[in-house]
């Protein structure tokens, strides 16, 4: 297995080892060891959502990074403040499906 195959094993799968954000219910059913435990499920989420997007970026596999974007796009994921200044974006400024992301993003 080469790298381009592992980042596209981990693509495929990474939905399905995190899961979906969750509503946790009213404070009295949760408890606060419970409530950790999802800030640390939401946190890392986005750890593995953001190096999946920069991952196929390196790749140069410009739709699977477009399909992440669109994720962290409805995740409202931190990469997404510098889709205008980090160099990882380069070599897709030119997709009008970047400067569309960029406009929904609020940042044109």
């Amino acid at each position: 297995m080469d790298s381009h195959d592992a980042i596209r094993e981990v693509g495929t799968h990474t939905q399905n080892i995190l899961p979906e954000p969750s509503v946790t219910g009213s404070s009295d059913r949760v408890s606060p060891r419970h409530g950790r435990a999802e800030a640390w499920i939401q946190f890392n989420r986005k750890i593995v959502l953001e190096a999946v997007c920069f991952a196929y970026l390196g790749l140069g596999e410009t739709e699977q990074a477009f399909a992440w974007f669109e994720q962290a796009y409805k995740e409202q994921s931190n990469i997404l403040q510098f889709l205008k200044v980090h160099p990882f974006f380069d070599a897709v400024r030119g997709d009008p499906r970047f400067t569309d992301l960029v406009r929904r993003v609020g940042l044109a």
